[in-house]
């Protein structure tokens, strides 16, 4: 009696061939976890190696340019009196510039982006074509307490502030109250921006109003933006590249966007927070910086991270779906062979990395898919022993593969998409295993 009594309490406590099997399945799974985080340094080492040859392509051809401008300088200069240690008055010049903003400011461009290559890896860059035009009013030099006989007239100037002066393909060219702009390299100053061309223009303290125009060509990478120095600024952009990202401190009022895009702003001098006219380095004028970023959707890196993120639950599907296969068919599936099907799923991954740096990625993400999928279809006609079984595991894995990259090309939905379709597969699971009695099972 006492013998039967310890064997039935041995068979208790021992514990089943199937609650093994899943422990095992689990430390496989957090295995192959180590691989996949090698493929994404593997991601992050590309993308930064495709990241600095786009550098040093744009930075050869223009960098992200920003535009400012035209204002005038004025320079003037203050006599100021001192007494000296023994008393006695001394005088001494202080030279100071005065900025003044547009009445109007109005551009009217084109960008035509392109893609520039080295090697295996491209970079955005544009060339855009600036119409500008504009207006500015009479200078009122007694709101900054200035002597319109203390200004040196004959060194006024216009200026533009242009970020990368690199990128100007032509001599600007224009007009100032019909005579014409002489543009030559360098700002008088940096208290409004930091790099740009100046013409010396003709003018005093009488005239009501002064008119502009010219035009600025010029090339770019990544993005352009302008600063909306007019007490009304007008921006009207247009372009073919069909995927613009608006950016900035202001949106466009307008905009369309189809196989290329158009885009209006329209901003008054009250949306900002420095005034019409200021001396020497009063106010920051790059906080008002607006444009367009000209984005490259066609993110390999990116999108091969994305579909990285999804490979645990690739690898827990497929090793569910195994296992129960084992439950159900009574097939003994080896754990080097659940090994072997894992490190399938990630050489996906592997493969659609090196493959996307080549093709365009929806074919790099075909072959990849169907390189795996024909790999573990025939590797389990082996293994299961049966063709439904195969052909069970085909149809499931060209499903997952379908519904991965839908849920890539899905930006704004792909997370609710992402929890829906990983609902419907748990609520399978639990339909298919319902009347499985877990506590006899045998493998």
């Amino acid at each position: 009696m006492e013998g039967l009594y310890e064997n039935s309490v041995n068979r208790k406590r021992r514990i089943s061939p199937a609650t093994v099997k899943m422990i095992t399945i689990v430390i496989l799974i957090l295995l192959l976890l180590i691989p996949t985080g090698m493929i994404s340094g593997l991601i992050n080492e590309r993308s930064d190696r495709r990241w600095e040859a786009v550098a040093e392509m744009s930075y050869k051809w223009g960098n992200e340019q920003v535009v400012c401008g035209p204002f005038i300088t004025l320079p003037y200069s203050v006599v100021q009196k001192e007494l000296t240690s023994k008393g006695e008055p001394k005088e001494y010049v202080t030279h100071h510039r005065a900025h003044y903003l547009p009445n109007e400011l109005n551009f009217n461009g084109e960008a035509k982006p392109m893609n520039l290559s080295r090697g295996i890896y491209e970079a955005v860059v544009y060339n855009s074509t600036l119409e500008v035009t504009g207006t500015f009013k009479k200078f009122h030099l007694e709101k900054l307490g200035i002597d319109p006989q203390t200004v040196d007239w004959d060194k006024a100037t216009l200026e533009i502030g242009i970020s990368d002066m690199r990128g100007l393909t032509k001599r600007v060219s224009g007009k100032f109250n019909k005579a014409d702009l002489q543009m030559e390299p360098c700002l008088s100053s940096g208290d409004v921006f930091q790099t740009g061309i100046s013409s010396h223009i003709e003018t005093n303290a009488n005239q009501e109003r002064y008119t502009f125009s010219f035009t600025i060509n010029i090339n770019g990478s990544h993005s352009l933006q302008f600063i909306p120095l007019g007490k009304t600024t007008s921006v009207h952009m247009k372009s073919d590249w069909s995927s613009p990202s608006f950016f900035g401190a202001y949106l466009p009022g307008e905009r369309t966007v189809t196989e290329g895009f158009t885009a209006s702003w329209n901003i008054l001098d009250l949306n900002r927070e420095y005034p019409q006219f200021w001396i020497g380095k009063g106010y920051s004028v790059l906080s008002s910086c607006f444009g367009v970023k000209f984005l490259n959707t066609a993110d390999a890196y990116l999108q091969s991270e994305r579909a990285l993120k999804y490979a645990l639950l690739f690898i827990v599907i497929t090793f569910v779906g195994f296992f129960l296969v084992e439950v159900i068919s009574k097939v003994k599936i080896h754990p080097i062979q659940y090994t072997l099907v894992g490190m399938a799923i990630v050489i996906f991954y592997l493969l659609l990395v090196s493959v996307s740096e080549h093709v365009a990625f929806g074919w790099a993400y075909l072959v990849s898919s169907m390189a795996v999928l024909i790999l573990v279809t025939g590797y389990s006609s082996s293994v299961l022993k049966s063709r439904r079984f195969a052909l069970i595991v085909a149809a499931v894995y060209s499903t997952l593969y379908g519904y991965l990259y839908v849920l890539l090309q899905l930006e704004d939905y792909s997370l609710v998409s992402g929890v829906a379709g990983l609902a419907v597969l748990v609520g399978l699971t639990m339909y298919l295993t319902r009347n499985i009695d877990w506590y006899a099972v045998e493998l």
